[in-house]
């Protein structure tokens, strides 16, 4: 029996091969004939009202800011995708990086959420994964993700669609091993949490992400205000965004199903009038 069994049994039971990486939806055709990813990087401050209550209720602890975090990317990837299942990628914290040999440093991060969920118990679905991650953080990367769908890029790298980590418990040193289309790098800069926003710009436009950015902000603002409010009540519209969007329905006639997203919305109107 091999050493780490229950490790391998952990992984196996873990994901099934209908699912992969979550990422955010692609708004961007190609243009180039190139596949190439190309990367470019944003910078997003929090609102000082939101970093306030991430460093109150993380006690200025950084693996539970993170935690938080990961709680609110997980809601905004929910509210996006209406995707139940989230597969996101976390890097090997750096206290752990000479313990530990990994083929890619990055660890699977899988949570189940829904309508009904709150903040607080997603919270809770966030930590116990992430735990349980680390728990079982022996086996290299492609074995932990052999029963997922992955798709490689030119050179032959795995494609971590995101990413989430930390300045000060992770280093970014994984892309040398990895590709990622979107990666959220947050830091915290004196009294204040931001992000950079590092993306694959053949999949993706700063003006998207920056707005999904703004979502994020908003999601935070209202959950950490109110933690047991349900996930599918979150607002996600800022006012700029129903302007936006009041002008995209008067624009167009057309009933839109209920089941289509608000960024499906935006997209759309961004096709009708690309400049």
């Amino acid at each position: 029996m091999s050493l780490f069994h229950n490790e391998e049994l952990y992984w196996d039971n873990k994901f099934n091969e209908n699912e992969q990486f979550s990422q955010l939806p692609i708004n961007k055709v190609r243009i180039k004939d190139s596949t190439d990813e190309e990367d470019n990087s944003l910078i997003f401050m929090l609102p000082s009202h939101v970093s306030s209550q991430l460093l109150k209720l993380s006690q200025n602890s950084e693996m539970a800011i993170l935690l938080l975090l990961l709680t609110g990317v997980n809601s905004l990837f929910y509210k996006y995708t209406n995707e139940e299942s989230i597969v996101l990628g976390v890097p090997i914290l750096d206290t752990h990086r000479e313990v530990f040999t990994f083929a890619g440093e990055i660890l699977p991060l899988k949570v189940e959420t829904s309508s009904e969920a709150t903040f607080r118990s997603l919270l809770k679905e966030v930590n116990s994964s992430f735990n349980e991650s680390i728990k079982n953080q022996n086996l290299p990367f492609l074995k932990m993700i052999k029963n997922l769908q992955i798709t490689y890029s030119n050179d032959q790298l795995p494609i971590v669609d995101t990413v989430v980590a930390f300045k000060g418990l992770h280093s970014i040193n994984f892309k040398q091993h990895i590709k990622t289309n979107t990666l959220f790098y947050f830091f915290k800069e004196n009294e204040n949490i931001g992000v950079e926003l590092i993306f694959n710009t053949q999949k993706y436009t700063k003006d998207f992400l920056s707005r999904m950015l703004e979502h994020l902000a908003k999601i935070l603002a209202d959950t950490l205000e109110t933690p047991t409010k349900l996930v599918g009540e979150i607002e996600l519209l800022t006012e700029g965004d129903k302007k936006d969007l009041l002008s995209i329905l008067n624009t167009n006639q057309a009933d839109y199903p209920r089941s289509k997203t608000i960024h499906a919305l935006f997209e759309e109107q961004v096709v009708r009038t690309p400049n």
